[in-house]
């Protein structure tokens, strides 16, 4: 056998951070791009990709809304320092920048449908329009008795009017030919959430955190019907006026959908009140926390929008994940991540590792799609998820959790994971699972208890086989040997222990490290493991005698994880300064490194051609390196 080449050098290719800080985002006329903001910056993301292809903004101030002209032409955003800003958004560069006048932080704004006149309205209780072609400020509108939560122009037009809700619960319809309040219409007990219109403009919905939608006439300015909805609604937005069976739609009277607190889309008959569709399988409901269930006083769901050219629904959930519904049936076709938070491990599998799972500080494992990076959201633990494996097999997943407990999943033909068990047992959280490397026999967990357990996967099964003490503190990591003989952990205490796979006896104890130890892991061809500190060193162990082969000192802080390359001729290791070094044992050097993050960072999983690795870290972004021969 040829003797394998060894990588020289690493190259970042590709990152995945995060997208938006915003629940509100808008898309273009086409449906091609959506704009999301992300603390001081817009980024413009593919939807057919969920790539960044673009972004722009002001270092100097956090963007607190920003609007889109119907025609595309025009992108202005509002900023924490009380200044307005217009973007030419294709050529990412300022085109003007003026005071808002505002008294305070201007919290939504909107455009005209012709894209002439610009809504702002603030937490000063005040709406300003401003004329952005002749660079003045139009109109200054008072009278709410608090924050302004909504701002929008009658779709007509010939009609001149704005309209506002507020967080007094009441919305005021505004007069642009006479800068007058010409109605205030009452009905809402709490925040006004949104505001639409139907096709012809006569109809008008609003929605409120008091769980009720009411549909209001625009020629008579008078409500027609409250309709109660029974949840916090943040967004209730009109459907197309046509017959649509799949959600019990028929005729041309108005229909919308709501969305809010309970974690589901559901339709209804404005004229009637009578819901006609809810949505049976939504992730956000089933996994909806114990303190959401009892504080029903927040959304789950929190933005909504219907477009026209894609015919979906886009909505925006509390976990900043953007999802997509589809009509006639009103189906989730694609989710977007929008922000990662703390990615704590991921794992590439599939045929041609076309996918990656990824636990981030979330209950839910999240699954992308390697190219489109598409994501796919999956419940089954009740907090945190920690740790993934995939069998040899490629056909099952593992996962461990801050809920004391492990599932296994199959892994699906499409890349979908269906749960078929959970382990039981832990007392604590289980912060490391491997898998068997020979066969898919059996699992292993790791946990905050001290404890090493082995479960047996039978029959779609986890059965517990036997569980060692295994260390004085936090067990942090667990791996097999390629033979499926040993077993090696990874401890706060100072150590990395060896354990007999067959019965779970100790073979060896590892004992160096001046600090806790993060990780363990065994080389794919030799008798030797690898393991990496919080002292800023990575040993190398003799699985035979126990002694220490190599100890490699290069990182400035804790190496967090290391994994062998080359078959075994080198290592990869990823420390809390934020780089990935790159080692050949044989010169006992680093060969390369890369600043892969501006946090904590580590290396998780690679392609089996070992041309690419990802690493993920506590910066809220997930990289993929090439690696060069």
């Amino acid at each position: 056998m040829a003797a394998p080449s060894l990588v020289e050098s690493l190259a970042l290719s590709r990152e995945h951070g995060d997208v938006l800080s915003l629940a509100k985002v808008q898309l273009d006329r086409d449906g091609e791009r959506i704009f999301c903001a992300c603390r001081n910056k817009i980024n413009v993301v593919q939807v057919s990709t969920s790539k960044i292809i673009s972004s722009f903004g002001d270092e100097e101030s956090e963007i607190t809304c920003f609007a889109l002209s119907p025609d595309d032409s025009i992108l202005v955003t509002a900023h924490k320092n009380l200044l307005l800003i217009q973007w030419d958004w294709r050529t990412g560069s300022k085109v003007r920048t003026w005071k808002a006048i505002h008294m305070a932080t201007v919290c939504v704004m909107s455009f005209d449908s012709t894209s002439t006149l610009l809504a702002t309205g603030s937490t000063d209780a005040t709406v300003k329009v401003w004329h952005l072609i002749n660079q003045y400020c139009t109109h200054n509108l008072r009278g709410a008795q608090g924050v302004i939560s909504v701002a929008c122009f009658h779709p007509d037009s010939r009609r001149l009017q704005l309209i506002s809700g507020s967080a007094d619960g009441k919305i005021r319809v505004y007069s642009l030919e006479t800068s007058s309040l010409v109605a205030t219409l009452e009905g809402h007990m709490s925040t006004v959430t949104s505001i639409d219109f139907s096709q012809d403009g006569d109809v008008m919905i609003s929605s409120g955190r008091d769980r009720v939608v009411i549909v209001w006439d625009m020629k008579s300015l008078t409500s027609n019907r409250t309709i109660p909805v029974f949840e916090v609604c943040e967004g209730a937005m009109m459907l197309p006026q046509e017959d649509i069976p799949e959600l019990n739609v028929v005729g041309s009277s108005p229909h919308f959908a709501t969305i809010g607190s309970k974690g589901l889309v559901r339709v209804f008959h404005a004229s009637s009140g009578r819901c006609t569709f809810t949505e049976e399988k939504s992730l956000y409901l089933k996994t909806l926390s114990a303190s959401h269930q009892k504080q029903d006083d927040s959304g789950v769901l929190l933005f909504g929008l219907f477009h026209a050219q894609l015919r979906a629904l886009v909505v925006t959930t509390f976990e900043q994940t953007v999802l997509f519904y589809r009509l006639p049936e009103l189906s989730c076709y694609k989710q977007l991540t929008g922000r990662y938070d703390e990615v704590l491990d991921l794992i590439a599998f599939g045929a041609n590792e076309e996918y990656v799972a990824v636990a981030t500080n979330s209950k839910n494992i999240r699954v992308f799609e390697r190219d489109s990076w598409s994501c796919r959201l999956y419940a089954g633990h009740a907090d945190i998820v920690l740790a993934l494996d995939v069998s040899k097999s490629g056909e099952w997943l593992v996962s461990s959790s801050k809920d004391n407990c492990v599932i296994l999943w199959h892994i699906e033909s499409d890349g979908s994971l269906v749960q078929t068990a959970t382990g039981q047992g832990h007392t604590n959280s289980v912060s490391a699972v491997a898998f068997s490397r020979v066969n898919d026999h059996f699992v292993v967990s790791a946990s905050e208890d001290c404890t090493l357990k082995m479960w047996a996967t039978e029959e779609r099964s986890l059965r517990p086989v036997y569980t060692v003490h295994a260390h004085d503190k936090n067990v942090t990591s667990v791996d097999v040997s390629p033979d499926n003989k040993l077993i090696a952990t990874a401890s706060m205490d100072k150590t990395a222990k060896l354990w007999r796979s067959s019965d779970g006896t100790l073979s060896g104890c590892l004992r160096g490290h001046r600090r806790g130890v993060f990780y363990v892991r065994f080389s794919p061809i030799d008798k030797v493991v690898a393991s990496s500190s919080g002292d800023g060193s990575i040993k190398v162990w003799s699985i035979k005698d126990y002694s220490c082969l190599l100890t490699l000192e290069g990182h400035e802080c804790a190496v967090l994880k290391v994994h062998f390359l080359s078959r075994g001729m080198q290592l990869i290791s990823g420390g809390s300064d934020g780089l990935l070094k790159l080692w050949t044992l044989k010169s006992s050097s680093a060969s390369g490194r890369i600043a892969s993050s501006r946090s904590r960072s580590w290396p998780t999983s690679s392609t089996r051609s070992s041309s690419a690795r990802h690493s993920r870290s506590h910066s809220h972004s997930i990289s993929r390196s090439r690696l060069s021969t």
